[in-house]
């Protein structure tokens, strides 16, 4: 039987056995619960460190600034661009695994010039049973998965922020900008630019928990069931067309099926 308390209670202890530790924060629910509880168990030993560049919507670096002032929990910036590097641009299936990597190489660095011992990183127990070739990266850099190690899940992590008076993180996890775009499909910073965009203006109609996954010409809307019908009133449905189109889709579609996290997955093993 679950002991989500105990989990919590197991995932304290372990931070606090890490002596000092960076922990690599996004805008992200699983990473914020780290971060708080790093500048719980060790104070001035721990910080966070948040990747910038065209991959990460500003709003989401905002937000990570944002908690890290409220925690008193210093803050570093890193810049990332992987557009520099074609193995990334091709945008192969395991695409996630390089950008990870690098990434995590950036936060071990850092973690070394503030003279921290560990890298600390977000992923959660639920997240084994999903498509995820970052976590190969993970292994390879030996970064400490502190919520995996401790058993913890997605409702665990929401427990918890909700109870350290943290519930404006307890909301849909976000990912980086390159997963609107089809394997195979060429990233490029003005699709970036395009995605992000577009998604800005569904967060200002509204909406809550979507995707806009970038086809070409083509934008595909993935909203979550609850507003799928909201989506398809007249007046608000011009004003999304209009809004897509006016970034520089030609088509704008929704998705039936409704938000589904990694659903660009499933055609990752036949490369397109």
């Amino acid at each position: 039987m679950r002991n989500p308390a105990g989990r919590i209670v197991a995932l304290r202890e372990q931070i606090r056995g890490l002596g000092s530790a960076l922990i690599a924060l996004s805008g992200g629910a699983d990473s914020a619960l780290l971060a708080a509880l790093a500048a719980d168990e060790l104070g001035e030993s721990a910080a966070a460190a948040t990747a910038v560049g065209p991959l990460f919507a500003q709003h989401e670096v905002e937000r990570a600034q944002g908690l890290c002032r409220r925690l008193g929990l210093r803050h570093e910036l890193i810049e990332f661009d992987p557009l520099h590097h074609e193995a990334f641009v091709r945008n192969p299936p395991d695409r996630c695994f390089f950008c990870k990597h690098e990434m995590l190489r950036l936060c071990r660095e850092m973690a070394d010039r503030l003279e921290l011992e560990h890298v600390c990183e977000g992923t959660n127990a639920q997240e084994l049973s999903e498509h995820r070739p970052g976590l190969a990266a993970i292994r390879e850099l030996c970064i400490q998965t502190p919520l995996l190690d401790a058993g913890l899940d997605k409702s665990d992590v929401r427990r918890a922020l909700a109870k350290l008076g943290l519930n404006d993180w307890v909301r849909p996890s976000s990912t980086c900008l390159a997963t609107r775009f089809a394997h195979g499909m060429p990233i490029t910073r003005e699709g970036l630019r395009r995605v992000e965009a577009c998604e800005q203006d569904l967060a200002r109609m509204g909406f809550t928990e979507f995707r806009v996954r970038h086809h070409g010409d083509s934008a595909r809307i993935e909203l979550c069931e609850d507003q799928l019908s909201r989506a398809l009133d007249p007046k608000l449905r011009r004003a999304i067309v209009t809004a897509l189109r006016g970034h520089g889709f030609s088509f704008v579609s929704l998705d039936l099926e409704g938000f589904s996290s990694g659903k660009m997955e499933r055609n990752a093993d036949k490369g397109v």
